[in-house]
């Protein structure tokens, strides 16, 4: 995928061949479920923030060098960022030889687009107080076994990479404190 080309779903019907089927993790109204998604939330924020104070300088070029070139706009400037950002959440999952991947937060989802060679996949992830929804190709889909502990071990670890990539501090307790309530967190797959 060329950079700056991130592909956001936008309906149903992007994709019709896919199959009729949906899963959401639903989580338990405990408090602990609770405090997960707050730190989700809290993360997502301070992601805006990060973002907000960013400008065409921000991000060393020596570390995403194709996707920065020539002067740009305010807007060319945050689609270039995301891509950045793109990049680096997909460099943090695992992967299988010949798939490409990327991985980033943006608008109220998550992301996660991977290429190999049959072609293009695009899923989001849309994160409530006691669900998580994921949509491939505009499709409610089913949540592989570990998607969601995966998904939610991954927001926080893409927080720190995305502050790091913005050369700015990250607050290491919202991050401890979002990886421990995943940890201790159990997922039921409801289809």
């Amino acid at each position: 995928m060329e950079p700056g080309m991130f592909h956001i779903p936008q309906s149903t019907q992007e994709s019709p061949a896919t199959p009729d089927t949906f899963g959401i993790v639903r989580t338990p109204e405990i408090p602990e479920q609770l405090g997960r998604h707050m730190y989700d939330k809290m993360i997502e924020e301070k992601i805006e923030q990060l973002r907000e104070t960013a400008n065409e300088l921000t991000v060393p070029r020596y570390l995403i060098s194709r996707v920065f070139s020539g002067k740009s706009s305010p807007d060319d400037v945050y689609r270039k960022n995301i891509d950045a950002e793109a990049e680096i959440g997909g460099s943090q999952l695992a992967a299988q030889p010949g798939v490409t991947q990327r991985f980033f937060y943006l608008e109220g989802r998550w992301y996660l687009e991977q290429v190999d060679q049959q072609g293009a996949m695009h899923a989001s992830y849309e994160l409530t107080r006691d669900e998580l929804y994921k949509i491939v190709n505009g499709r409610l889909s089913h949540l592989a076994e570990g998607e969601a502990q995966n998904l939610y071990m991954n927001i926080p670890v893409y927080y720190r990479n995305v502050a790091e990539l913005y050369g700015q501090p990250h607050d290491e307790t919202l991050i401890e404190k979002a990886l421990a309530k995943t940890r201790q967190s159990n997922y039921d797959l409801a289809a």
